[in-house]
């Protein structure tokens, strides 16, 4: 009996303890947190994951010529026409090796395009959409091959056959439903020797008396530097700011918590968001003393007793301003996070933000009124 009331004690003694155990961890440990019951400010949009690629590789092969007759016999100073040119042109062929990164699938990526673009030596530059077949998937391998076309044979574009003659470059372009980035751009490259292949009239000729195919392969760099306003920008909001003087203490606002949309890779060119969800969708020119104003006319630009207003809506009808921005050499920051040079493009001239409104980089003649150019930004920072 003894042994049994023991027992039954050392049970609910147990027992007891457990439950304590119990109580004690549900009331200690942290909460989790449930969804939808922050109350605290949202956070802001994540940076988009734009799309990229490596491992690219341009090769480019001459072929020995078929059984075309020209007005030319290799290896001979006979002259040659344009036309033995374009036509010598299909022996040339170039192939485009990559390997997409992420960000097709984030970004909803519908379409790749590759670009010839070539400089010719004797002629104007020729620019041809050649290829829209490249897998659009994340992390996909894609080839391209780019020849010169047969007699009657049209490109994407509807270019018919063209000289191959002169630097060959080319770039590759994402579609996305918000608009177009450049993955690689050879020609912007400038006179690096992997991003271009020149091939002259001479070589085109060559190609007559060839009995096998000679391939070189090269590997263009693709530039990452550029993204970096991209990378500290993206998707952050700032209040820009600009100074009458470079010695003036107090600046003054042009804008207050404006998002950056990035709109293509190299990270230089974006949308202007408002807190409201309205974008910059353009300038207007307004007469001093009135409420009217009409789209912007670069004839009125720093006209004496007219102003100009930026103008923010959310109208879906009309496109966004696409601003370009690049990082001013100004030094001092003035206890700001950048300074940066802001600019539009408008029927292919540029406009500078010099303050309030934009104007020609050459119209300011006074030192103070150049020195507007240099706009200041400094992240707003949800208190």
């Amino acid at each position: 009996m003894k042994t049994s009331s023991g027992l039954l004690l050392g049970v609910l003694f147990t027992l007891v303890v457990v439950i304590i155990a119990v109580v004690i961890y549900f009331n200690t440990r942290p909460e989790e947190e449930k969804p939808g019951t922050s109350t605290g400010p949202s956070p802001g949009p994540s940076s988009p994951t734009l799309p990229s690629i490596t491992d690219l590789n341009v090769s480019r092969t001459f072929s020995p010529d078929g059984s075309e007759s020209y007005t030319i016999e290799p290896y001979t100073i006979e002259p040659y026409t344009d036309a033995d040119v374009i036509a010598l042109s299909k022996n040339v062929s170039f192939t485009l090796t990559w390997k997409n990164g992420s960000g097709f699938a984030e970004s909803g990526v519908t379409q790749i395009q590759v670009y010839h673009i070539v400089e010719s030596f004797t002629s104007d530059t020729k620019t041809i959409l050649r290829n829209t077949s490249a897998s659009t998937d994340n992390f996909a391998e894609s080839s391209v091959t780019i020849s010169g076309l047969d007699t009657d044979a049209t490109a994407l574009d509807g270019t018919g056959p063209y000289s191959f003659e002169g630097n060959n470059f080319f770039k590759i372009q994402a579609v996305m439903p918000t608009g177009t980035i450049t993955l690689y751009d050879g020609q912007s490259a400038g006179n690096r020797e992997d991003d271009k292949q020149g091939i002259t009239d001479g070589d085109l000729v060559a190609t007559i008396g060839m009995t096998n195919p000679e391939t070189i392969t090269f590997t263009p760099r693709l530039d990452s530097t550029k993204q970096t306003i991209l990378k500290s920008f993206s998707n952050k909001r700032y209040d820009f700011y600009y100074y009458e003087t470079p010695t003036a203490d107090s600046p003054t606002l042009i804008f207050s918590n404006i998002r950056l949309v990035p709109v293509d890779l190299a990270g230089t060119q974006f949308k202007l968001e408002k807190s409201d969800d309205k974008f910059l969708k353009g300038i207007k020119v307004m007469k001093t003393g009135t409420t009217a104003s009409g789209a912007f006319d670069m004839t009125l630009i720093g006209k004496q007793g007219f102003a100009q207003t930026f103008e923010f809506n959310d109208d879906t009808t009309t496109d966004p301003m696409i601003v370009h921005i690049s990082e001013s050499k100004e030094t001092d920051k003035k206890d700001h996070d950048k300074v940066i040079m802001l600019k539009q493009i408008i029927n292919d001239v540029d406009y500078y933000l010099f303050g309030d409104h934009f104007d020609l980089l050459g119209s300011k003649t006074n030192s103070d009124d150049f020195f507007k150019r240099n706009i200041y930004i400094t992240e707003n920072i949800p208190s």
